[in-house]
């Protein structure tokens, strides 16, 4: 069962793409809430929530993130640095110091997902990696459904190499089975 903690974090909206535990990604801070919020966040630990926003409307979940480094981009825009640590439900916003958006949020700890990981020898990318690989190859097809995309062995191909090389050994056994049948038909 999922096990829940509550935080208070400065809230930093994603208008595009989404930042999920374990990515590193770096964030332009164009505006000046996203300044805010991480001026909020560096007076704290580091911490922020990181929360998709759709026509001026916050995602319910979000993903909470530490602050790795801030800089400038090439370009002369500051930029930070975020590593997503875990998912986060989103509450409620609650009073803070400055211009930032403070949240309560409760902290999702999926017990289950990593009790499924520890089992295999791989990363969640590393298993989507192998199954691009497998798609590319037509071994593995697709289709969406909604949000999720759902993975299915295509049988054609591994027939094809079925019939091309281990049919070649079987032949001999099949035609042997044949010749024994006639031979104990005439017999009879």
């Amino acid at each position: 069962m999922a096990e829940l903690k509550s935080q208070v974090v400065p809230l930093l909206p994603l208008t595009t793409g989404v930042v999920l535990p374990g990515m590193v990604v770096t964030i332009a801070l164009e505006t000046d809430e996203a300044r805010s919020a991480i001026s909020a966040a560096r007076s704290a630990d580091q911490i922020i929530l990181l929360v998709p926003r759709v026509d001026g409307r916050y995602a319910r979940v979000g993903t909470v993130a530490q602050i790795e480094d801030v800089g400038r981009l090439p370009s002369g825009i500051e930029a930070l640095v975020v590593r997503g640590l875990h998912r986060a439900l989103l509450r409620a916003g609650v009073p803070g110091t400055g211009d930032a958006t403070w949240v309560h949020v409760e902290t999702i700890e999926d017990d289950a997902a990593t009790e499924r990981q520890s089992g295999l020898q791989m990363t969640r990318f590393g298993v989507m990696k192998h199954l691009r690989v497998l798609e590319d190859a037509g071994l593995v097809v697709t289709r969406r459904q909604g949000r999720e995309k759902l993975h299915f062995l295509n049988p054609v191909p591994i027939r094809l190499i079925h019939d091309r090389w281990i049919d070649k050994y079987r032949e001999h056994q099949v035609s042997a089975l044949a010749d024994l049948k006639h031979e104990l038909e005439e017999m009879a």
